[in-house]
């Protein structure tokens, strides 16, 4: 039971059978038989005080504390948030901690396996076979070293503002009956009041947030960055206004659904798409990925109508570039060191393909797709 139930799947394919969930972070076993009331493996739950709050996990690392148990409940708790997390959150706590969450979770589960204590000790006394005193003593310079991050307040802040955001409440007594599918006018209400509320945002906030003052001038003074649009994209997360690009767009769709286009999850470029709609500058509000697609589109007819004529691997390479536009707003000599350009040859390659054209193709691409 236990191994049907830790098994991994998709965060899609598991909203597919789960629609009225984001990730499966845990497993319920409901055992009849009793088959579960005494433990049959060795190896214990990360999760040694299950009935700790995280605040209360974090406030006693915090003051200092590196207790085995809580840093393996540590671990646990942010593994599961850690699969809640939007790419926004991820990044927001990747730059407060100076690493990816993920890599300081692998430390802290790390620093509380027997065998890396023992390791360390071996490093720090420099003996083959260290005392259970030393192997003891490398724990806790493992556990030391783990928590560190943690011992930022600013860090500890941030992931219980997110674990907030995220919280589910599981109601397991009442049932929902479907009465009406659509939207009720309470919900138009509501999306009304947040479409109003982000038109006011952006006027109120022009001159202090880079990315919409760059967006609201006309003509463009020049285009955002994706750290910028990143800026962006936490300033209006954060409390009191919690929006998302998926709560925005659904807003706009229950009010003009005939001019909103695209479904599903949202990513941060879209904020370019959702700005550009609430400024009335675009009348249709388009994910950015096919608005980059269409601009693309216009010029490979504008260039073939010129008489330009493009291999199919320099066809392949434009693609690229394409989607790295659409991906991060721009695409920058230093973008060809990173993957995919660089599975592909790299700037070496690309200068082979397009010579001296490359950097001013550059230069025109960006221009014509990120405008």
């Amino acid at each position: 039971m236990k191994g049907r139930g830790s098994r991994t799947i998709s965060h899609e394919d598991f909203q597919i059978v789960t629609p009225d969930g984001r990730v499966k972070d845990r497993f319920v076993i409901v055992d009849a038989m009793g088959v579960c009331e005494r433990a049959k493996v060795d190896n214990p739950s990360l999760d040694r005080k299950p009935s700790a709050p995280l605040k209360s996990i974090l406030d006693a690392i915090g003051k200092g504390s590196i207790h085995p148990d809580l840093v393996s409940t540590l671990a646990s708790r942010l593994a599961r948030l850690n699969q809640q997390l939007t790419p926004v959150q991820q990044e927001s706590l990747q730059e407060i901690a100076g690493a990816p969450l993920p890599v300081l979770n692998g430390a802290l589960v790390q620093s509380v396996d027997p065998d890396a204590a023992e390791e360390r000790a071996k490093q720090e006394f420099g003996v083959a076979d260290p005392t259970e005193e030393q192997v003891q003593r490398g724990g806790e310079l493992l556990r030391q070293d783990a928590v560190m991050p943690f011992l930022d307040n600013n860090l500890r802040t941030r992931i219980l503002d997110f674990m907030r955001d995220n919280e589910q409440v599981i109601d397991h007594v009442s049932t929902d009956t479907l009465q009406e599918a659509g939207y009720s006018e309470a919900a138009r209400e509501k999306a009304k009041a947040m479409t109003d509320s982000i038109a006011r945002y952006l006027e109120e906030h022009r001159d202090e947030i880079t990315a919409i003052q760059l967006l609201y001038s006309r003509p463009h003074a020049g285009h955002p960055t994706l750290k910028q649009i990143r800026e962006l994209a936490q300033a209006i997360q954060a409390p009191p206004l919690r929006w998302t690009a998926e709560g925005l767009w659904r807003a706009y769709e229950a009010l003009e659904k005939s001019r909103v286009y695209g479904s599903g999850k949202r990513v941060v470029t879209d904020l370019v798409s959702l700005v550009r709609f609430a400024l009335q500058q675009d009348s249709k509000l388009v994910p950015y990925s096919e608005t980059v697609s269409e601009r693309f589109a216009r010029w490979l007819r504008r260039q073939e109508e010129a008489g330009q004529v493009f291999t199919l691997e320099q066809r392949h390479w434009l693609e690229m570039i394409r989607a790295q536009v659409a991906n991060s707003l721009s695409v920058e000599v230093a973008d060809f060191d990173e993957v995919p350009f660089s599975q592909e040859g790299g700037l070496g390659r690309a200068y082979e393909l397009f010579g001296q054209r490359l950097y001013p193709l550059l230069n025109e691409l960006n221009g014509e797709l990120a405008a």
